[in-house]
């Protein structure tokens, strides 16, 4: 078996538990080829660069998530607060939608509509499993029934089937 050294670099990149010695007994190599790899391809950076990216990927989201919840606190507080015109409560009605819509995509929060259509999805999951279930403790044959078509002309000629006698 060769030794796959972009799924190895690929591990160690991104499992900050992950050392050279794991990764030689993982592979079924020596130590030396991994260290050896790794510093020709400079892992060690690579994985430095993911984990800052990482924070800073997660720094830059909790400022949002922060700042969401702060807007969204104040224009509820402006409400109660002020006497406000009609223009000026449609506005904030608008950023209230907008900034909810964030907050439910930052906190990961599905809405009313999704929430509803995987609850739907897992009734039609319970029914097709019960179904199958019960279709299977059953010995029932099924099949389809066949009705012979007539045409205006055969309307009077008996059909005779299967099993059947003519009279």
């Amino acid at each position: 078996m060769a030794f796959d050294s972009n799924a190895a670099m690929n591990e160690y990149i991104s499992d900050n538990s992950m050392t050279y010695k794991k990764l030689a007994e993982k592979y079924g190599v020596k130590y030396s080829v991994i260290a050896k790899q790794a510093k020709e391809n400079e892992w060690v950076k690579k994985r430095k660069q993911r984990t800052e990216c990482e924070e800073c990927k997660a720094n830059k989201l909790s400022i949002l998530q922060k700042a969401a919840d702060k807007s969204i606190q104040s224009l509820y507080a402006k409400l109660y607060e002020e006497e406000l015109s009609i223009n000026d409560i449609k506005n904030i009605s608008t950023i209230l939608k907008t900034l909810t819509a964030v907050q439910r995509d930052l906190y990961g929060l599905p809405t009313f509509k999704e929430e509803n259509s995987v609850r739907l999805s897992n009734e039609r999951l319970k029914l097709v499993k019960a179904k199958i279930t019960s279709s299977e403790d059953d010995d029932k044959e099924t099949g389809v029934v066949l009705i012979p078509f007539l045409d205006e002309e055969d309307e009077n000629e008996e059909v005779v089937y299967e099993g059947e006698e003519n009279v």
